[in-house]
């Protein structure tokens, strides 16, 4: 067989893809979970201040699950847990108990429990799953965080799968403001004293 035509050619091929994703795309100030971040080196031509939100195709969970699968996206939202079996049906909205999650669902809502509401990233074995997989790192669920990664169909559904980085990032602010609440029992003070 011609070595250009060899069965490794497909996995080269991933491997590039995945690492040109890397190099070409922008990256963030913020904490990464999955790459060591090391473009906001001194003399690194980036912006200090750019994160994922001022990416021009930055998605909700809610856009995402919307538009039609194929190319690289960035999504931001909640990690709320993940599926155990082969469909949303086996949403678990929590953590895992035995064995390391092959992958983990978003959420525009931090206490989602709808799994309609929810996509699908998916955890490749090795690296990848050992430094984002649920069980090993319960702190990140209810994370707020930006995945980057290629929109393709996942579970069914519009999902995210080679996943080239992932970032904890700042929640967004409530809209609702808490309305003040009296501590004591209101009382007339005589000639004002």
């Amino acid at each position: 067989m011609h070595p250009i035509l060899s069965p490794a050619l497909p996995s080269l091929l991933r491997l590039l893809f995945v690492a040109s994703l890397v190099w070409i795309l922008p990256t963030s100030c913020e904490k990464s979970l999955l790459l060591d971040d090391e473009s906001n080196e001194e003399g690194s031509n980036n912006d200090e201040n750019e994160t994922p939100e001022e990416v021009g195709d930055t998605l909700t969970v809610a856009q995402f699950r919307q538009i039609e699968p194929g190319g690289v996206v960035v999504v931001k939202g909640y990690i709320v847990g993940y599926l155990a079996s082969t469909s949303f049906s086996s949403a678990v909205f929590g953590l895992p108990t035995e064995t390391a999650n092959t992958n983990f669902i978003m959420a525009d809502n931090m206490d989602e429990t709808n799994p309609d509401q929810c996509i699908a990233v998916k955890l490749n074995a090795g690296d990848e799953r050992n430094a984002l997989n649920l069980l090993d790192h319960p702190e990140y669920l209810h994370q707020y965080v930006a995945v980057r990664g290629l929109s393709t169909t996942y579970f069914r559904r519009n999902g995210i799968t080679e996943i080239s980085d992932m970032e904890s990032i700042e929640a967004p602010q409530s809209a609702t403001v808490p309305t003040p609440t009296l501590q004591h029992e209101p009382c007339l003070i005589v000639d004002g004293r």
